[in-house]
């Protein structure tokens, strides 16, 4: 929590520096539906829209809104560094989501020593920023997960 107590954090996970700023734009449409064991392929363009060249450590966060099955608020799933990105130019930079990266634990009703993970039905949004949803620029998408699975099975 903060200096107050308020709960939120003075300086957040994901939270940086820069020397410049960078803007996000999705280089391809995310899929509007994943069945439980896929990955996502998310595909951004990274353009450095300050004066300085700069690196910037690209960061996807996964929330599960619909979850049943007690779960972060957000969590960190995939991250990339990109390098010396001159004012103006543009990268792309393609980062997967794995089935197990936004997978909840469910325990085992036989035994509490045995911990299941499992991908649960519903929406699963996707941030890709600079740092956590909310706290600096990016772009997002909301994709739905057909059906539940263990991992297990996958």
């Amino acid at each position: 929590p903060g200096p107050g107590g308020g709960g939120e954090p003075t300086i957040a996970f994901g939270d940086g520096l820069s020397y410049t700023s960078f803007a996000y734009a999705w280089a391809s449409s995310p899929p509007a539906t994943i069945a439980p064991c896929d990955a996502v392929s998310l595909v951004v363009n990274v353009t450095n829209t300050g004066a300085a060249t700069s690196d910037e450590v690209v960061q996807v966060y996964a929330e599960v809104p619909d979850a049943a099955l007690p779960a972060p608020n957000v969590r960190l799933v995939a991250f990339e560094r990109i390098r010396d990105v001159a004012p103006g130019a543009t990268t792309t930079v393609t980062l997967t989501v794995s089935p197990e990266s936004h997978a909840s634990v469910d325990p085992d009703p036989a035994s509490v020593y045995n911990e299941r993970l499992v991908v649960e039905t519903g929406r699963l949004v996707l941030s890709v920023g600079g740092g956590q949803p909310g706290r600096a620029p990016g772009v997002a998408a909301t994709v739905n997960v057909t059906s539940a699975r263990l991992l297990g099975e996958c």
